[in-house]
């Protein structure tokens, strides 16, 4: 998406290029398809990015001294692209050894580890783009959603929440729900850790009723 923006701002800067360039109307025509060229090539090499694809010679030394400085532009962004999604590949793969119910998500599912998937019963590809309160007993999904906003809105929540979780028992899943801002595929997003507490809330509920 980055590599698509700056594609477009190259783009721009073309079009003032072919304005201050022009001497004649026929240099103008001939402009005008070298810059609707070049900029198709931009887009697509700029979608190509983390594979390589790079910006060719055109034989035009104006064009090409533009070209030399997108590729090192193109070559900045691919490297950031795979270190942020190694970072991510590191990420997803720790989630996935823990025990724990582990989601990824802003109002929807980025990320499910198999925990988090047998709530439903569901492989964790099926969870992905849901709701993330579709987990969440009814009961308790105002409330959670309310501490996700204030979240990704940049207030610091540190307490867990008690809140029960779907899965398929009437009574649903007793978590402590700890939720903490992170990034994930370059934006900003919620991870979220539910540890099963329900044989504690079980003693609970027997001491208070005793």
């Amino acid at each position: 998406m980055t590599a698509a923006i700056v594609a477009s701002a190259f783009g721009a800067v073309l079009v003032a290029v072919l304005i201050l360039l022009y001497r004649s109307s026929e240099r103008r025509r001939a402009l005008e398809k070298k810059v609707r060229t070049f900029q198709s090539e931009i887009v697509e090499a700029s979608a190509d990015s983390l594979v390589g694809r790079r910006l060719a010679p055109t034989g035009d030394e104006e064009f090409d001294a533009l070209s030399t400085t997108i590729n090192s532009l193109l070559d900045a962004l691919g490297e950031r692209d795979e270190k942020l999604q190694h970072r991510d590949r590191l990420v997803s793969d720790l989630a996935r050894t823990l025990p724990e119910i582990v989601v990824i998500h802003e109002q929807r599912i980025l990320f499910a580890n198999d925990s988090a998937a047998a709530l439903l019963g569901v492989p964790p590809e099926q969870l992905i783009d849901r709701d993330v309160s579709d987990l969440v007993k009814p009961a308790y999904r105002a409330l959670f959603r309310k501490t996700m906003t204030r979240l990704l809105e940049g207030e610091n929540e540190r307490r867990p929440l008690e809140i029960q979780l779907i899965n398929g028992n009437e009574q649903g899943l007793w978590v402590e729900a700890q939720s903490s801002v992170i990034e994930y595929r370059g934006s900003r997003a919620v991870m979220t850790i539910a540890r099963d507490v329900s044989y504690r809330k079980s003693l609970e509920l027997s001491l208070s009723r005793s």
